[in-house]
Protein backbone atom coordinates (compact mmCIF):
# COMPACT_ATOMS: atom_id res chain seq x y z
CA UNK A 1 0.00 0.00 0.00
CA UNK A 2 1.28 3.48 -0.84
CA UNK A 3 2.06 5.61 2.19
CA UNK A 4 2.64 9.08 0.82
CA UNK A 5 2.87 12.36 2.61
CA UNK A 6 -0.45 13.84 1.59
CA UNK A 7 -1.60 17.36 2.28
CA UNK A 8 -5.16 16.98 3.51
CA UNK A 9 -7.50 19.93 3.55
CA UNK A 10 -10.32 19.78 6.06
CA UNK A 11 -13.84 20.06 4.72
CA UNK A 12 -16.81 21.45 6.60
CA UNK A 13 -16.94 20.02 10.16
CA UNK A 14 -18.68 16.70 10.69
CA UNK A 15 -19.55 14.68 13.76
CA UNK A 16 -19.00 11.01 14.32
CA UNK A 17 -21.12 10.07 17.31
CA UNK A 18 -23.07 6.90 16.74
CA UNK A 19 -20.96 5.59 13.92
CA UNK A 20 -17.78 5.81 11.93
CA UNK A 21 -16.72 9.34 11.14
CA UNK A 22 -13.71 11.53 10.53
CA UNK A 23 -10.42 10.51 12.05
CA UNK A 24 -9.86 12.15 15.48
CA UNK A 25 -6.59 13.54 14.11
CA UNK A 26 -8.51 15.85 11.77
CA UNK A 27 -8.69 19.34 13.20
CA UNK A 28 -11.76 21.35 12.17
CA UNK A 29 -10.89 24.99 12.84
CA UNK A 30 -13.36 27.73 13.56
CA UNK A 31 -14.15 30.27 10.87
CA UNK A 32 -12.12 32.96 12.68
CA UNK A 33 -8.95 30.84 12.86
CA UNK A 34 -6.39 32.94 10.98
CA UNK A 35 -4.12 29.94 10.38
CA UNK A 36 -6.68 28.54 7.92
CA UNK A 37 -8.37 30.00 4.86
CA UNK A 38 -11.68 29.10 3.26
CA UNK A 39 -11.41 28.01 -0.35
CA UNK A 40 -14.24 27.12 -2.72
CA UNK A 41 -13.80 24.16 -5.07
CA UNK A 42 -15.62 23.60 -8.34
CA UNK A 43 -14.10 20.35 -9.61
CA UNK A 44 -14.01 19.02 -13.15
CA UNK A 45 -14.88 15.28 -13.34
CA UNK A 46 -12.02 12.94 -14.17
CA UNK A 47 -12.74 9.26 -13.66
CA UNK A 48 -14.44 6.93 -11.19
CA UNK A 49 -12.99 4.19 -9.00
CA UNK A 50 -15.28 1.50 -7.59
CA UNK A 51 -14.32 -0.28 -4.38
CA UNK A 52 -16.23 -1.99 -1.55
CA UNK A 53 -16.25 -1.88 2.24
CA UNK A 54 -14.47 -4.73 4.01
CA UNK A 55 -16.28 -4.52 7.35
CA UNK A 56 -19.74 -3.36 8.48
CA UNK A 57 -20.46 -0.19 10.43
CA UNK A 58 -22.08 3.19 9.89
CA UNK A 59 -21.07 6.55 8.48
CA UNK A 60 -22.55 9.84 9.65
CA UNK A 61 -22.53 12.55 6.98
CA UNK A 62 -22.08 16.27 7.58
CA UNK A 63 -25.87 16.63 7.27
CA UNK A 64 -26.22 14.25 10.22
CA UNK A 65 -27.54 11.49 7.96
CA UNK A 66 -26.48 8.01 9.04
CA UNK A 67 -25.56 5.72 6.15
CA UNK A 68 -25.61 2.04 7.17
CA UNK A 69 -22.39 0.38 6.04
CA UNK A 70 -22.72 -3.29 5.24
CA UNK A 71 -19.81 -5.51 4.34
CA UNK A 72 -19.37 -5.36 0.58
CA UNK A 73 -21.16 -2.01 0.21
CA UNK A 74 -20.08 -0.43 -3.08
CA UNK A 75 -18.00 2.69 -2.60
CA UNK A 76 -17.45 5.06 -5.51
CA UNK A 77 -14.70 7.68 -5.54
CA UNK A 78 -14.92 10.44 -8.10
CA UNK A 79 -11.36 11.47 -8.88
CA UNK A 80 -11.63 15.05 -10.09
CA UNK A 81 -9.47 18.07 -10.91
CA UNK A 82 -9.67 21.70 -9.84
CA UNK A 83 -7.55 24.79 -10.28
CA UNK A 84 -8.48 25.85 -6.74
CA UNK A 85 -6.56 22.96 -5.13
CA UNK A 86 -2.93 24.02 -4.57
CA UNK A 87 -0.49 22.29 -6.93
CA UNK A 88 2.21 19.91 -5.74
CA UNK A 89 5.75 21.28 -5.41
CA UNK A 90 7.79 21.95 -8.52
CA UNK A 91 9.23 18.75 -9.94
CA UNK A 92 6.93 16.53 -7.87
CA UNK A 93 5.51 14.64 -10.84
CA UNK A 94 8.95 13.66 -12.12
CA UNK A 95 10.02 12.65 -8.62
CA UNK A 96 6.97 10.46 -8.17
CA UNK A 97 7.44 8.77 -11.53
CA UNK A 98 11.05 8.03 -10.62
CA UNK A 99 9.92 6.51 -7.32
CA UNK A 100 7.30 4.42 -9.10
CA UNK A 101 9.96 3.02 -11.41
CA UNK A 102 12.40 2.29 -8.57
CA UNK A 103 10.34 -0.32 -6.70
CA UNK A 104 8.31 -0.60 -3.46
CA UNK A 105 6.87 2.66 -2.15
CA UNK A 106 6.19 1.90 1.48
CA UNK A 107 9.50 3.28 2.79
CA UNK A 108 10.16 5.94 0.21
CA UNK A 109 9.84 9.62 0.95
CA UNK A 110 8.03 11.39 -1.89
CA UNK A 111 6.71 14.93 -2.34
CA UNK A 112 3.52 16.00 -0.65
CA UNK A 113 0.46 15.83 -2.88
CA UNK A 114 -2.36 18.30 -2.11
CA UNK A 115 -5.70 16.49 -1.96
CA UNK A 116 -9.21 17.58 -1.04
CA UNK A 117 -11.83 14.97 -0.18
CA UNK A 118 -15.53 15.63 0.17
CA UNK A 119 -17.86 14.21 2.77
CA UNK A 120 -19.56 10.97 1.79
CA UNK A 121 -23.08 10.88 0.42
CA UNK A 122 -25.61 8.13 -0.08
CA UNK A 123 -26.22 6.79 -3.60
CA UNK A 124 -27.32 3.66 -5.44
CA UNK A 125 -25.59 1.48 -8.01
CA UNK A 126 -27.01 0.59 -11.44
CA UNK A 127 -29.14 -2.14 -9.89
CA UNK A 128 -30.61 0.25 -7.32
CA UNK A 129 -28.63 -1.16 -4.40
CA UNK A 130 -27.27 1.22 -1.73
CA UNK A 131 -23.83 2.72 -2.24
CA UNK A 132 -21.74 5.61 -0.94
CA UNK A 133 -19.85 8.23 -2.98
CA UNK A 134 -16.85 10.44 -2.17
CA UNK A 135 -15.03 13.05 -4.26
CA UNK A 136 -11.23 13.22 -4.27
CA UNK A 137 -9.92 16.38 -5.92
CA UNK A 138 -6.36 17.03 -7.08
CA UNK A 139 -4.83 20.07 -8.76
CA UNK A 140 -5.58 20.12 -12.46
CA UNK A 141 -1.88 20.00 -13.37
CA UNK A 142 -1.85 16.30 -12.41
CA UNK A 143 -4.52 15.38 -14.96
CA UNK A 144 -2.22 15.13 -17.98
CA UNK A 145 0.19 12.74 -16.29
CA UNK A 146 -2.66 10.61 -14.97
CA UNK A 147 -4.01 10.23 -18.51
CA UNK A 148 -0.63 9.28 -19.95
CA UNK A 149 0.91 7.15 -17.19
CA UNK A 150 -1.12 4.22 -15.79
CA UNK A 151 1.20 3.79 -12.81
CA UNK A 152 0.88 7.47 -11.89
CA UNK A 153 -2.91 7.23 -12.17
CA UNK A 154 -2.96 4.20 -9.87
CA UNK A 155 -0.75 6.12 -7.44
CA UNK A 156 -3.33 8.93 -7.25
CA UNK A 157 -6.10 6.34 -6.81
CA UNK A 158 -4.28 4.84 -3.82
CA UNK A 159 -3.85 8.28 -2.27
CA UNK A 160 -7.59 8.90 -2.66
CA UNK A 161 -8.52 5.51 -1.17
CA UNK A 162 -6.16 5.97 1.75
CA UNK A 163 -7.49 9.45 2.51
CA UNK A 164 -11.14 8.32 2.43
CA UNK A 165 -10.21 5.53 4.84
CA UNK A 166 -8.49 8.00 7.15
CA UNK A 167 -11.39 10.43 6.99
CA UNK A 168 -14.15 7.88 7.62
CA UNK A 169 -12.64 4.93 9.44
CA UNK A 170 -13.86 2.61 6.67
CA UNK A 171 -11.66 -0.14 5.29
CA UNK A 172 -11.84 -0.29 1.50
CA UNK A 173 -10.97 -3.17 -0.78
CA UNK A 174 -8.09 -2.80 -3.23
CA UNK A 175 -9.98 -4.94 -5.73
CA UNK A 176 -11.08 -2.06 -7.89
CA UNK A 177 -13.41 -1.43 -10.78
CA UNK A 178 -13.28 1.36 -13.36
CA UNK A 179 -16.79 2.34 -14.48
CA UNK A 180 -16.83 3.99 -17.90
CA UNK A 181 -18.21 7.28 -16.55
CA UNK A 182 -16.63 10.61 -15.68
CA UNK A 183 -18.35 10.79 -12.29
CA UNK A 184 -20.87 8.92 -10.18
CA UNK A 185 -23.53 11.58 -10.04
CA UNK A 186 -22.77 15.30 -10.25
CA UNK A 187 -19.73 16.65 -8.42
CA UNK A 188 -21.12 19.61 -6.53
CA UNK A 189 -19.07 22.66 -5.54
CA UNK A 190 -17.89 22.55 -1.94
CA UNK A 191 -15.59 24.42 0.41
CA UNK A 192 -12.66 23.38 2.56
CA UNK A 193 -10.20 24.87 5.02
CA UNK A 194 -6.75 25.43 3.54
CA UNK A 195 -3.81 25.86 5.94
CA UNK A 196 -2.59 29.43 5.40
CA UNK A 197 1.01 28.28 5.75
CA UNK A 198 0.62 25.44 3.25
CA UNK A 199 2.91 26.96 0.64
CA UNK A 200 5.99 28.62 2.10
CA UNK A 201 6.74 32.07 0.71
CA UNK A 202 10.20 30.94 -0.35
CA UNK A 203 8.75 28.41 -2.81
CA UNK A 204 8.35 30.30 -6.11
CA UNK A 205 6.20 27.53 -7.58
CA UNK A 206 3.59 27.42 -4.83
CA UNK A 207 0.11 28.90 -4.92
CA UNK A 208 0.17 32.17 -2.98
CA UNK A 209 -2.63 31.38 -0.56
CA UNK A 210 -1.60 34.22 1.73
CA UNK A 211 -2.79 36.77 -0.83
CA UNK A 212 -6.28 38.20 -0.50
CA UNK A 213 -8.92 36.12 -2.25
CA UNK A 214 -12.01 37.67 -3.78
CA UNK A 215 -15.12 35.59 -4.31
CA UNK A 216 -16.87 35.98 -7.65
CA UNK A 217 -20.36 34.93 -6.64
CA UNK A 218 -21.73 34.53 -10.16
CA UNK A 219 -18.94 32.12 -11.03
CA UNK A 220 -19.33 30.38 -7.64
CA UNK A 221 -15.60 30.10 -7.07
CA UNK A 222 -12.68 32.08 -5.67
CA UNK A 223 -9.87 33.51 -7.74
CA UNK A 224 -6.62 35.26 -6.92
CA UNK A 225 -7.12 39.01 -7.29
CA UNK A 226 -3.69 39.32 -8.95
CA UNK A 227 -4.58 36.96 -11.79
CA UNK A 228 -5.59 38.44 -15.13
CA UNK A 229 -7.47 37.16 -18.16
CA UNK A 230 -4.77 36.82 -20.82
CA UNK A 231 -5.16 38.02 -24.40
CA UNK A 232 -5.61 35.15 -26.83
CA UNK A 233 -6.43 34.52 -30.48
CA UNK A 234 -6.96 31.63 -32.86
CA UNK A 235 -7.03 30.73 -36.52
CA UNK A 236 -7.54 27.64 -38.64
CA UNK A 237 -4.95 26.22 -41.04
CA UNK A 238 -5.06 22.87 -42.81
CA UNK A 239 -7.98 21.80 -40.61
CA UNK A 240 -5.92 22.43 -37.48
CA UNK A 241 -6.86 24.99 -34.86
CA UNK A 242 -3.97 27.22 -33.78
CA UNK A 243 -4.39 29.14 -30.53
CA UNK A 244 -2.02 31.77 -29.21
CA UNK A 245 -2.11 32.95 -25.58
CA UNK A 246 -0.03 36.01 -24.73
CA UNK A 247 1.82 35.54 -21.44
CA UNK A 248 4.45 38.29 -21.19
CA UNK A 249 4.90 37.83 -17.42
CA UNK A 250 5.48 34.08 -17.59
CA UNK A 251 9.08 33.10 -16.80
CA UNK A 252 10.86 29.76 -16.99
CA UNK A 253 10.73 29.56 -13.21
CA UNK A 254 6.92 29.81 -13.21
CA UNK A 255 6.26 27.17 -15.89
CA UNK A 256 6.30 24.21 -13.43
CA UNK A 257 3.34 25.77 -11.59
CA UNK A 258 1.38 26.40 -14.80
CA UNK A 259 -1.57 24.17 -15.71
CA UNK A 260 -2.80 23.72 -19.27
CA UNK A 261 -5.78 21.44 -19.75
CA UNK A 262 -7.48 20.70 -23.05
CA UNK A 263 -10.84 19.00 -23.54
CA UNK A 264 -12.86 18.66 -26.76
CA UNK A 265 -15.03 21.62 -25.74
CA UNK A 266 -12.87 23.41 -23.21
CA UNK A 267 -9.49 25.05 -22.71
CA UNK A 268 -8.18 25.89 -19.24
CA UNK A 269 -4.93 27.71 -18.59
CA UNK A 270 -3.81 28.79 -15.13
CA UNK A 271 -0.63 30.18 -13.65
CA UNK A 272 -1.11 30.90 -9.92
CA UNK A 273 -0.90 34.62 -9.27
CA UNK A 274 -0.54 35.52 -12.97
CA UNK A 275 -3.10 34.22 -15.45
CA UNK A 276 -6.45 32.45 -15.45
CA UNK A 277 -8.17 31.50 -18.72
CA UNK A 278 -11.20 29.21 -18.96
CA UNK A 279 -12.96 28.91 -22.33
CA UNK A 280 -15.85 26.48 -21.94
CA UNK A 281 -17.29 25.93 -25.42
CA UNK A 282 -19.86 23.45 -24.09
CA UNK A 283 -21.87 26.33 -22.60
CA UNK A 284 -24.74 27.98 -24.43
CA UNK A 285 -23.89 31.26 -26.16
CA UNK A 286 -25.46 33.34 -23.39
CA UNK A 287 -23.74 31.33 -20.64
CA UNK A 288 -20.40 31.60 -22.43
CA UNK A 289 -20.77 35.34 -22.84
CA UNK A 290 -21.56 35.75 -19.14
CA UNK A 291 -18.60 33.61 -18.03
CA UNK A 292 -16.15 35.47 -20.25
CA UNK A 293 -17.37 38.92 -19.25
CA UNK A 294 -17.06 38.00 -15.57
CA UNK A 295 -13.55 36.70 -16.22
CA UNK A 296 -12.50 40.01 -17.78
CA UNK A 297 -12.81 39.36 -21.52
CA UNK A 298 -13.77 42.32 -23.68
CA UNK A 299 -16.25 42.26 -26.60
CA UNK A 300 -13.55 41.03 -28.99
CA UNK A 301 -12.70 38.15 -26.66
CA UNK A 302 -16.33 37.10 -26.40
CA UNK A 303 -16.81 37.18 -30.17
CA UNK A 304 -13.56 35.25 -30.66
CA UNK A 305 -14.75 32.48 -28.33
CA UNK A 306 -18.13 32.23 -30.06
CA UNK A 307 -16.41 31.83 -33.41
CA UNK A 308 -14.13 29.14 -31.99
CA UNK A 309 -17.18 27.33 -30.63
CA UNK A 310 -18.61 27.16 -34.16
CA UNK A 311 -15.36 25.91 -35.71
CA UNK A 312 -15.06 22.36 -34.40
CA UNK A 313 -14.09 20.40 -31.29
CA UNK A 314 -10.51 20.59 -30.12
CA UNK A 315 -8.32 17.62 -31.08
CA UNK A 316 -7.18 16.57 -27.62
CA UNK A 317 -5.22 13.48 -28.72
CA UNK A 318 -3.32 15.37 -31.41
CA UNK A 319 -2.79 18.56 -29.41
CA UNK A 320 0.66 20.12 -29.13
CA UNK A 321 1.66 22.99 -26.82
CA UNK A 322 4.77 25.12 -27.26
CA UNK A 323 6.03 27.58 -24.67
CA UNK A 324 7.87 30.53 -26.24
CA UNK A 325 8.95 32.25 -23.07
CA UNK A 326 11.25 34.75 -24.74
CA UNK A 327 8.38 35.88 -26.97
CA UNK A 328 5.80 35.84 -24.14
CA UNK A 329 3.57 33.38 -26.00
CA UNK A 330 2.00 29.98 -25.47
CA UNK A 331 1.07 28.25 -28.74
CA UNK A 332 -1.46 25.42 -28.80
CA UNK A 333 -2.31 23.37 -31.89
CA UNK A 334 -5.34 21.11 -31.62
Amino acid sequence: MVRSRVRVFINRPTTSSGGLGPSPSHYCPSTDDSSFLWRAHQPNPGFVVKSSVLQPGAYRTENDQVIPISQGLKTFINVAWAIEVPPPPAGAQDSIREVLRSGPLSHVDIPEIPLVTSAGRAATDKAGRPAVVFDAVFHISLKGMALKDAAFKLFLVELALHQVETQTGLQLSRTLGSPNIASKGPILPFTSYIPAALNPSDNPHSTALSRPLVEVLDANRKVDCDEVYPTWSWDRKDDRLHLEIKVPKLTLERIPSAALDLEPQRLLFHVPGLYNLDINLALTDNELKKELVLAGAGPDGVERALMLKRARSLDVDGAVAEWRVNEGRLLVTA
